[in-house]
């Protein structure tokens, strides 16, 4: 099924586009936002009558249809750290590929609370979103939780298929209990499983003790985290990482 393409190496310094469409004419007939490039530096394989993969020293090009489901990242900035006295303040969301390529972002929403549930809120959350803008950003709100919900499930809705995209940021298992306090139907669009940056950063400090940390702005607002998670994962990725990278390719539907 699968076949070497030994003219692979001549067209490298003509860059994977080129290669696509000296080997698929009917490339230009597709949208190119089908396509992703990522390192590279596995064995090559082509299939003509199936979506390919080309793979160099540079680059891998394949469909992006071919890949499992593209990431979603959710970051939540809340009153406390318990689901049951806490609410949500502020939620965000940006949709990546396998590459960690920023497809979409999505809404940034301040949720309005009464000024009650403000003054009542943990020492460091209050001292933290007052500091951050965030805490005006909700008092001036006039959306909801209901609402914050349906704008983001809206946006998610256009980009990924329900079930088929894990939940991704740092602690993303904190989010998710809040997710389901307070949105559930939002929380169920997500796969069951989550990729957690936590949860890396963690085996690198005890299997790679020599690694630099990852430098973190902590601005403690929603889509600036959720930025920051995908970049620690880039540096983990090409600091921990093994360099030969191996992406799946299936057909399309």
């Amino acid at each position: 099924m699968w076949t070497a393409l030994p003219e692979a190496n001549k067209l490298e310094t003509q860059g994977p586009l080129f290669f696509a469409e000296r080997i698929y004419p009917e490339f230009n007939r597709i949208s190119r936002r089908n396509f992703l490039c990522a390192p590279a530096g596995v064995s090559f394989c082509f299939d003509r009558k199936a979506p390919f993969s080309y793979s160099s020293s540079l680059f891998l090009l394949v469909w992006r249809e071919t890949l499992p489901g593209d990431l979603i990242w959710i970051d939540l900035e809340m009153t406390g750290l318990d689901p049951e006295k806490a609410v949500i303040l502020e939620i965000a969301a940006v949709v990546t590929d396998a590459s960690l390529r920023v497809l979409a972002e999505g809404p940034d929403i301040a949720i309005h609370h009464p000024e009650k549930v403000l003054q009542s809120m943990e020492s460091w959350s209050r001292q933290h979103h007052q500091s951050s803008g965030l805490l005006d950003r909700v008092r001036a709100s006039s959306v909801d939780c209901r609402e914050a919900e349906q704008e983001v499930l809206g946006f998610l809705s256009r980009h990924c298929k329900k079930g088929k995209s894990p939940l991704c940021g740092n602690s993303i298992w904190q989010d998710r209990r809040f997710l389901i306090k307070y949105m559930r139907e939002l929380e169920s669009f997500f796969h069951y499983r989550n990729i957690d940056v936590s949860s890396i950063k963690e085996l690198a400090k005890r299997w790679y003790p020599s690694l630099p940390a990852y430098k973190k702005k902590k601005a403690h607002l929603a889509l600036s985290d959720i930025r920051e998670s995908i970049n620690e994962l880039k540096y983990y990725r090409e600091k921990v990482f093994v360099k030969t990278m191996v992406l799946p390719v299936r057909k399309a539907r």
